[in-house]
């Protein structure tokens, strides 16, 4: 029974699509100019983003992924969840360089791709691997000092989606920062 429950409890914690923008305040950043370099800099001030790439509707990854195992809505009882979610998000210093041990893919996201690739609801979710994984796309973005373009958030979009396995045209662009001071 314990078991049971620590399973369940285990596996909402991957299917759980976050939408961590609140879009009033947030610089939509394929609409506004990027903020970094800053204009004036004021040495009392640390600046930072918080980055979030890529947007999914859930309802249109889940039925990605039964198409992907040719599998019907008919065939299981899947409700309806037009929510958003997020593909990954990192942090970046004020003129647009990557913030070490920032990065995260959403587990929800990364989740529906390892079903897609094993091709079975059934397979093992090993965080371990998201982990990894994460672990390697930070180890990237660190060895790279350039600040980030848009070109170059765009194409990371794209390169995240390879690397969890989703199809680039389930995400619709979109690219949101969230200024932090201290």
């Amino acid at each position: 029974m314990v078991d049971r429950l620590l399973s369940y409890w285990y596996s909402l914690e991957f299917f759980q699509p976050s939408w961590p923008i609140k879009e009033k305040g947030a610089i939509n950043l394929l609409k506004e100019e990027l903020p970094w370099p800053p204009q004036n800099s004021d040495p009392n001030w640390q600046i930072s983003y918080d980055i979030y790439i890529g947007c999914t509707i859930t309802d249109d990854l889940i039925s990605w992924v039964l198409n992907e195992l040719n599998l019907t809505e008919d065939d299981f009882s899947v409700e309806r969840d037009y929510s958003k979610c997020c593909l990954c998000a990192f942090k970046v210093d004020e003129d647009g360089v990557y913030v070490a041990e920032s990065f995260s893919i959403s587990s929800f996201t990364w989740a529906l791709g390892a079903i897609v690739k094993a091709h079975d609801f059934n397979v093992v979710l090993d965080l371990g691997e998201l982990e990894k994984l994460q672990a390697r796309i930070h180890t990237v973005l660190s060895e790279d000092a350039e600040p980030f373009s848009l070109e170059k958030l765009q194409l990371f979009s794209m390169q995240i989606c390879t690397e969890i396995g989703i199809e680039p045209g389930l995400v619709m662009p979109a690219l949101w920062a969230n200024k932090k001071s201290k």
